[in-house]
């Protein structure tokens, strides 16, 4: 019923291409410290995301021929064609050639961007992340070929527009008003989900957990949605955006970090170098850059999260973290509305 699963041994070759030129070699006369202490924890990393896809891609392989025989079967279409219109909303196992505008950015960084976000001692997640922001976009095409009866009245200008909106690139084979309908239909279910599913869920959530301040982590496209309303809105900034569309190795941001002294997502400093150079307190400095790295590994920053405003650990606030629910950082559970 399902495809293999298992990443073959070409492809982990190809996830894996460029890695030789950041961990291993140096420029002349650099000399890293403790580069190959996070060489080693970055492949860790790298292999540990490799067996947690195993499953999602197991589920993903499953859904993916039900789907494929089920277009096969109402449209009438041969199984490549079937194919290809499935992965307009499903991830595949491998990156395109190029990812990102190649008309804009030129073939030759596209292709290095794709070839990066391959490599898992980089990127992890990169082919699931880039399938759901895909089908988002591929959806926003579907809903645009509703415009193309105006367009094609509209000469050379129409033509213009229908290239920037790029629906015809993602027919394959479907008419325009099959397009239309496509597009709806998956809008239907996005929206569907953002405004009635999510909703219910995190009412339901509040009474399990006697908590106004639970509420579901939105999945898929619907998260990159949220997170980009809240930083058009000025609620958050354009890390938290970067965030959502691309997980850097927690191995290597850490060595990032460390090495610039400045948190990515805040954009504040780590430590104060004071307390090691200066006149400041060097059992601080320990501290800052211990709660640094606790925080970059997951395991142990989940663990940190899941205290209450007491800053002591909660088993409440933990189980939330494993139903995937969101909880404002220092609050405590139990806490309605009413109460405050």
């Amino acid at each position: 019923m399902s495809v293999n699963v298992r990443n073959t041994n070409a492809w982990t070759k190809v996830m894996q291409q460029g890695t030789e030129t950041f961990w291993r070699k140096e420029p002349k006369g650099w000399k890293i410290p403790g580069k190959g202490g996070l060489q080693k924890i970055s492949k860790g990393y790298a292999n540990i995301s490799n067996y947690a896809q195993y499953s999602m891609w197991s589920m993903r392989d499953v859904l993916y021929m039900h789907l494929l025989k089920q277009k096969m079967d109402k449209q009438g279409i041969p199984m490549l064609q079937a194919a290809k219109q499935v992965e307009l909303h499903m991830p595949s196992y491998r990156l395109p050639e190029t990812v990102g505008s190649e008309s804009a950015l030129g073939y030759k960084i596209t292709r290095h961007i794709s070839r990066a976000l391959q490599n898992p001692d980089w990127v992890i997640f990169a082919r699931y992340k880039h399938g759901m922001v895909s089908s988002g976009i591929n959806t926003a095409k579907d809903l645009t070929a509703l415009l193309d009866p105006v367009l094609t009245r509209t000469g050379k200008v129409g033509s213009k527009v229908k290239d920037v909106l790029g629906y015809q690139d993602i027919a394959l084979g479907r008419s325009k008003k099959q397009q239309a309908l496509d597009g709806m239909d998956s809008g239907l279910a996005l929206g569907t989900a953002m405004y009635m599913i999510y909703p219910m869920m995190d009412a339901l959530f509040q009474v399990l957990f006697d908590s106004d301040e639970v509420r579901w982590r939105r999945a898929g496209i619907n998260h990159v949605i949220e997170v980009g309303g809240h930083v058009f809105r000025g609620e958050k900034g354009m890390d938290s955006l970067r965030q959502v569309l691309m997980t850097i190795n927690p191995a290597l941001q850490l060595a990032f970090e460390l090495m610039m002294n400045t948190n990515v997502y805040s954009g504040k400093n780590i430590v104060d170098y004071n307390d090691l150079l200066g006149d400041g307190d060097i059992g601080q400095f320990g501290s800052d850059v211990t709660e640094k790295v606790k925080s970059s590994i997951p395991q142990i920053s989940n663990l940190m999260r899941a205290e209450d405003e007491n800053e002591e650990a909660s088993l409440r606030k933990w189980s939330t973290g494993q139903l995937d629910l969101k909880t404002d950082y220092g609050k405590g559970l139990g806490t309605k509305s009413r109460d405050k």
